[in-house]
């Protein structure tokens, strides 16, 4: 029986060690194929359908797709924002094997562009679609 029990604590060993170093390959950095090439899309430029997701979820921060004739719409918004003057900056837009990696960044007013009320900041951009999944990050 002790032989038993010092068996299956060293196939639990082993299994713990192979599910450790699956957990550290899934965190690598995807390798970036190309950058892509966007425009960001002014809101009486966004799909209608899309604008309407949009505002129904701009009060929280928000990530979404939408594909519409070839082309691939990248929306990330970023709540609710006490004041004005909020700018979404993109990071990286990047196609990897097998999807596309999109990063933002919300930049803050500068103190003498404070404006009183709450806004919405969000950003939309457009890009041939690729037919891949977009990771935000």
């Amino acid at each position: 029986m002790d032989s038993l029990a010092r068996r299956l604590g060293r196939i639990g060993a082993w299994l713990l060690l192979a599910l450790s170093f699956c957990a550290c390959a899934a965190e690598e950095e995807p390798q970036k194929i190309r950058d892509l090439e966007f425009t960001v899309t002014a809101p009486e430029h966004v799909p209608e359908e899309l604008q309407e997701r949009i505002s129904g979820q701009k009060e929280e921060k928000f990530c979404m797709t939408y594909v519409d004739g070839g082309w691939l719409y990248v929306a990330a918004g970023y709540g609710a924002q006490e004041g004005g003057g909020f700018c979404v900056q993109v990071r990286e837009f990047y196609e990897a094997a097998n999807a596309v990696y999109f990063d933002t960044n919300l930049l803050g007013p500068e103190q003498e562009d404070v404006k009183g009320g709450t806004s919405y900041p969000y950003i939309v951009v457009k890009t041939e679609d690729p037919g891949k999944p977009v990771v935000f990050q």
